[in-house]
């Protein structure tokens, strides 16, 4: 998972063969050898998430073998990461996708047990901030969502809905749309 940092540096995160978080980033000129995501958790599934912010600190999302969904957070003071496991009860299937929201708050979308779209809301504007429990935010979905914040500044999530179509939802003062169809099948 490609990331920039709000300093501007870029960074890739990836979950090893062996279930860990790890992260390189790029000099200018090379990329770093792969490091730990501190004491990153060794039951991680799918990809990770990453996201700044609005304080401008870094923030993993990461489901897990067990269907949770952890988090680090990155400090702007030493550069560790500090894991958090996990972020609210429920079941999550696959890899989740995170986005900052124009409140300044994390949002993180992702396909919950009962196979619905789900969206989870940071309660505050850093990574020692509280939780919403999940939310049913759409439709049935058959992967793992994209999430983003429109120039405009409306936050979505695109997903393959049930039907085998590509689909999308917005959301807008704590409600998202139903899954809108984008064109055919798969």
């Amino acid at each position: 998972m490609p990331f920039t940092t709000p300093a501007g540096k870029l960074e890739l995160f990836c979950r090893t063969l062996s279930g860990t978080a790890a992260l390189t980033q790029w000099t200018g000129q090379v990329w770093t050898a792969w490091q730990p995501a501190g004491a990153s958790p060794a039951n991680l599934a799918g990809v990770p998430a990453v996201v700044a912010t609005a304080g401008g600190q870094a923030e993993l999302l990461a489901s897990t073998t067990a269907g949770e969904l952890d988090l680090a957070w990155q400090s702007r003071q030493t550069g560790r990461w500090h894991w958090v496991t996990p972020v609210a009860a429920g079941t999550v299937l696959r890899s989740p996708a995170a986005t900052g929201w124009p409140d300044g708050r994390v949002r993180v979308f992702a396909q919950l047990g009962s196979g619905t779209l789900g969206i989870l809301s940071q309660l505050g504007g850093t990574a020692k901030a509280r939780w919403s429990g999940w939310a049913a935010a759409a439709g049935a979905i058959l992967g793992s969502p994209a999430a983003w914040v429109s120039a405009a500044g409306v936050p979505g999530a695109a997903v393959l809905a049930a039907s085998g179509a590509m689909a999308a939802a917005t959301c807008q003062s704590g409600r998202c749309t139903a899954l809108t169809q984008l064109g055919g099948r798969f």
